[in-house]
């Protein structure tokens, strides 16, 4: 079989880090046939284009203004599915992810049989990050793994490889980032994700997507929140149901134990409180079965829309991935 490998890197005014990027990528990779670099310039108004022309690239797409990571990552990955990728890297333009070392994430794809290997920068020992971001970046990648069911070392890295089947089920819905969001997506539709450890480089600028931990922490929560519930709606507010419940049964316990020993009066509030909870809970449960009327919705569309996305770009899909489905 014929291997097409797209190095996809957005970018947004990086004309001085650019070169050093494409510089060091690497020209033939072990089991790839063809090597295509893909450049997407998010609006940058520095010559960013004009380097990456210089440069040789010859897939590059412009946007006339910023529409973000995510909407740069997304169409990247559409693009090189319609141009023959059979496999897809992305890389940050900021060169904190070293270049040869993409072959580290395809070796790991190969060997495990992947169709996702993020490259694991072990987040809790970067120097550079203060000791905070350290604590959040393990924390984050924790509770996601958690709620992904999978192990995930590094759930913000954006230094990752794709089978074709794997970049056609991605579909970002947030407007910030795609890193968590498309873990979440290719998790619940039973992809496999492997990790591999590699180096990062020096930082070169500041990040842009989020300004200070706080935004960090809120914009990154906020996102894994959604994507969470819009996958298992039901773990999410029957939980949250369950708890409310408990909390309705414990109110009313002074009244029950009271009423048992012949006292039939008092505790009001206990009752009205217990009253409330329960009916409460019990909206929270109506709550998670229309959402998880919504995530079989969203599911069949997700495949429905991935299938199409299989016909139009000629995709021959991993008849491992149809094994694990029928499993769900």
């Amino acid at each position: 079989m014929l291997t097409h490998l797209f190095i996809q890197i957005p970018c947004l005014n990086e004309e001085q880090n650019l070169p050093s990027v494409l510089n060091s990528l690497p020209k033939t990779l072990k089991g790839i046939n063809r090597i295509s670099v893909l450049v997407i310039d998010d609006g940058s108004t520095d010559n960013t284009y004009r380097v990456a022309k210089q440069l040789g690239v010859k897939h590059i797409i412009q946007f006339p203004r910023n529409r973000g990571l995510s909407a740069a990552f997304q169409v990247g990955l559409e693009y090189s599915l319609a141009h023959g990728a059979t496999h897809i890297v992305n890389t940050d333009a900021d060169n904190q992810y070293p270049s040869d070392q993409i072959g580290l994430l395809l070796e790991k794809m190969f060997h495990a049989s992947a169709d996702v290997v993020i490259g694991d920068r072990n987040p809790g020992n970067i120097k550079e990050f203060n000791p905070l971001k350290r604590f959040l970046q393990v924390l984050g990648s924790r509770i996601t793994s958690s709620l992904c069911g999978v192990k995930i070392l590094d759930s913000t890295s954006g230094f990752r490889a794709y089978t074709a089947e794997a970049a056609s089920a991605i579909h970002i819905t947030n407007p910030y980032t795609y890193t968590l969001e498309s873990l979440v997506q290719l998790s619940f539709m039973r992809f496999s994700i492997e990790n591999v450890l590699v180096t990062k480089n020096p930082s070169t600028r500041p990040s842009r997507l989020f300004k200070s931990t706080t935004q960090y922490m809120r914009k990154n929560g906020l996102v894994l929140l959604k994507s969470y519930i819009h996958f298992a709606p039901m773990r999410f507010f029957g939980m949250l149901s369950g708890i409310l419940f408990l909390c309705g049964l414990t109110s009313f316990a002074p009244f029950i134990l009271d009423f048992l020993q012949g006292h039939s009066q008092g505790h009001l509030q206990s009752l009205i409180a217990g009253t409330l909870l329960v009916i409460a809970a019990l909206q929270l449960l109506s709550v998670a079965f229309l959402g998880d009327s919504l995530r079989a919705n969203r599911l069949i569309t997700q495949r429905l829309l991935q299938e199409e996305k299989i016909i139009r770009f000629g995709l021959k899909p991993n008849p491992d991935n149809d094994e694990r489905n029928a499993q769900d």
